[in-house]
């Protein structure tokens, strides 16, 4: 079930290239006193081109714009200050902004966004487009102290809607920093096509913001089919599904820790049967797609296994479940977790989560076992 639609702002919602186009052309005629001896167009052409569609700060910008075309009586800090104060009035949005915001809302989708650049820069230009109404948060790299595509700023933002990231859309323009980004972090992707880039691995393409809306509700009608589930373990066809889905989790492990003789991959199926675990399965349809299974001693919850199928890592699966344990016990004190030294990306899910490593210690020789726990809020 989506519940979330988070954006990108410049080439996703605001058309950066447009306003960018006003605002340098108007501010050339505004100090017109100082660069009336450049040709506009050069004026306005270089500056496009210096600002590498705003990936290069406007304080460079401003800099070799003075140096190369012989500007004298302003400096680049008063022409730097106009921009940082005018840009806002000059901010083009991209058609059909607020009809598809105002859709979304009456579908109660909870709506965010996540932008690199300047705070105060981006939010006024946020507040300039009139849509800062429809977001419950707005995530800037300058105030949140990372950017993307660092996987933190994507969590912070799910925190913050209290969605999971299988529950969430993202929209962007880029390629790295926005669909690469969101799709680690287990996120639905829409790239909205731009012509700076091809062959985007996206799970949607629009060109149009409009088309956003009916791709939302596609999705919601799909949700039905994917949920978490107790397990039978007296259900035998459960029971193989479940087997051939941690052995071949496992063997990934295992090649990861360098250690075959994990416990699960000699267990038979009878004694899986038999397990005094809790088992969960995450299903897309009728396909087990990962599991969890877990115990709980006093209110003490200890996480016995995690397994998703290689091909739906990278959806969010196994945050979805790890996140669906914590909201079932919320009672409970602690909760523990162990895996391998070396399994890189579980020590990374369980640290964004706020488990923190208590112990590294070697079970068998050459096998190092990592313990994390995490209190109870």
């Amino acid at each position: 079930m989506i519940k979330a639609v988070i954006f990108d702002l410049d080439g996703t919602l605001l058309n950066r290239d447009a306003s960018v186009q006003k605002f340098i052309g108007d501010q050339y005629e505004r100090m017109k006193n100082w660069l009336g001896h450049i040709p506009k167009e050069l004026y306005t052409f270089r500056f496009i081109e210096l600002d590498s569609r705003g990936y290069v700060w406007k304080d460079k910008v401003y800099q070799q714009l003075i140096a190369e075309l012989n500007i004298k009586g302003i400096t680049w800090e008063v022409l730097l200050q106009d921009y940082l104060l005018e840009f806002k009035n000059y901010c083009v949005p991209f058609p059909n902004l607020i009809s598809m915001l105002e859709a979304l809302k009456e579908k109660s989708i909870l709506l965010g966004v996540i932008t690199n650049g300047r705070g105060q820069f981006q939010l006024d230009n946020i507040v300039a487009l009139r849509i800062e109404k429809y977001f419950e948060t707005i995530l800037i790299s300058e105030w949140e102290g990372m950017k993307k595509p660092n996987h933190e700023i994507f969590d912070n933002a799910l925190k913050q809607l209290n969605v999971l990231a299988n529950e969430s859309v993202y929209v962007g323009d880029h390629p790295e920093n926005d669909i690469k980004a969101a799709r680690r972090v287990g996120m639905k992707t829409i790239w909205k096509k731009d012509i700076y880039w091809n062959d985007v691995k996206a799970d949607f393409i629009i060109e149009d913001l409009s088309e956003i809306p009916l791709i939302i509700e596609k999705l919601k009608g799909e949700g039905d089919s994917r949920m978490i589930k107790k397990f039978d373990l007296q259900n035998m066809d459960k029971v193989r599904a479940l087997f051939d889905l941690q052995r071949v989790s496992y063997l990934i492990e295992a090649k990861l820790i360098n250690f075959f003789d994990i416990p699960p991959l000699k267990e038979s199926m009878e004694e899986l049967m038999e397990s005094k675990e809790t088992f969960y399965g995450y299903f897309e349809g009728d396909e087990l797609a990962g599991a969890i299974s877990y115990t709980i001693d006093d209110r003490e919850l200890t996480i016995c296994r995690m397994v998703v199928h290689p091909k739906h890592f990278r959806k969010g699966i196994a945050q979805a479940l790890l996140t669906f344990i914590e909201k079932e016990h919320p009672d409970l004190l602690v909760f523990k977790v162990s895996t391998g030294k070396n399994n890189t990306p579980a020590k990374n899910l369980y640290l964004r989560n706020g488990f923190k490593l208590v112990l590294d210690m070697e079970v068998v020789p050459g096998l190092l076992i990592s313990n994390f726990e995490k209190r109870g809020e």
